[in-house]
């Protein structure tokens, strides 16, 4: 690849437009590096029809290549491009420039950005949705609430995801409702994500009963970011939530809840709940309980 990358450079160099036939023959090769450099050497060699070549690798798997594309057709008027074949692509490219795609339509044709943006998340690809949301977030696209709705409700796990991200970006006070109801999502990752927003919700009580819930969820990653949510919305119930937390079957998540109790308790009354737990623990934290009590109520030991 190495080779035939430095040989079509040296057709671009040479400056021979009877060459252009041959580099554009490289658009075919197997290997992205190739497939630039023979772009760059048939838009020198071939100027009159850099659109037209540009065009034909805007959708190109290689994001190198599709971006070089992109910084052609930057340099094109717009009336020498037809939106239209712009946003077809939108829907049939790869995801890695299915974003170079939309950001040309940004640049050339801003007032279709909002047809581009409806045309990719309806893709049947959740490639192509996740790369719309992505687009959405780097651009600062703006959201409007039909738009979040349908979003929220794709079927793949991680544009929910990163449209939880987009909202952040948007200001969650606005959006709180809908990370609040995310917090019951089917997927641990978009449910641990909600979670991760919520304290910037900005409403500690209304949360709080939905926090608890989730400290019972069956994914310990779920456990443990309602966990730490709930020591900096309720640290007035610190001791109780910990000492339930302590018995939990993920020993990283009973651990924390202990290291957590013990920052904040270490009076020999404390120890009360800890003795319970070591009676009936199973999660390998014995012996860190046996060292609490050990230096805070050592009398009760026995």
């Amino acid at each position: 690849a190495g080779v035939r990358a430095l040989a079509v450079e040296i057709l671009g160099v040479i400056g021979d437009p009877a060459d252009a036939a041959l580099a554009t023959s490289l658009f075919q090769d197997s290997e992205g590096e190739v497939r630039k450099e023979a772009l760059k050497a048939a838009a020198r060699l071939a100027p009159d029809s850099a659109t037209n070549l540009a065009l034909n690798l805007i959708t190109d798997q290689d994001e190198d290549v599709a971006r070089l594309a992109a910084e052609i057709l930057d340099r094109v008027q717009s009336d020498a491009l037809r939106p239209e074949f712009l946003l077809n692509l939108v829907q049939s490219t790869k995801k890695k420039s299915c974003g170079v795609v939309l950001e040309v339509i940004r640049k050339k044709f801003p007032d279709r950005v909002p047809e581009a943006i409806h045309l990719g998340i309806t893709s049947r690809n959740s490639e192509i949705r996740l790369s719309v949301v992505e687009f959405m977030l780097s651009a600062a696209i703006p959201v409007n609430r039909a738009l979040v709705e349908l979003l929220v409700k794709d079927n793949d796990p991680g544009v929910r995801v990163k449209t939880l991200d987009l909202l952040a970006s948007k200001g969650l006070l606005e959006w709180g409702g809908v990370v609040r109801s995310m917090t019951g999502d089917k997927s641990p990752e978009v449910r641990v994500k909600s979670v991760e927003l919520l304290e910037r919700c900005g409403s500690a009580k209304e949360d709080m009963p939905t926090v608890r819930l989730l400290l019972g969820d069956k994914n310990g990653k779920v456990r443990r970011a309602a966990l730490g949510l709930a020591v900096k919305l309720a640290p007035q119930e610190l001791q109780e939530l910990c000492l339930k937390m302590a018995a939990d079957s993920d020993e990283r998540i009973a651990m924390t809840a202990l290291s957590h109790l013990k920052a904040v308790d270490n009076t020999a009354a404390g120890t009360d709940g800890l003795i319970t737990h070591l009676r009936k623990t199973t999660n390998g934290c014995g012996n860190f309980i046996l060292d609490h009590i050990a230096e805070n109520a050592p009398d009760k030991l026995d």
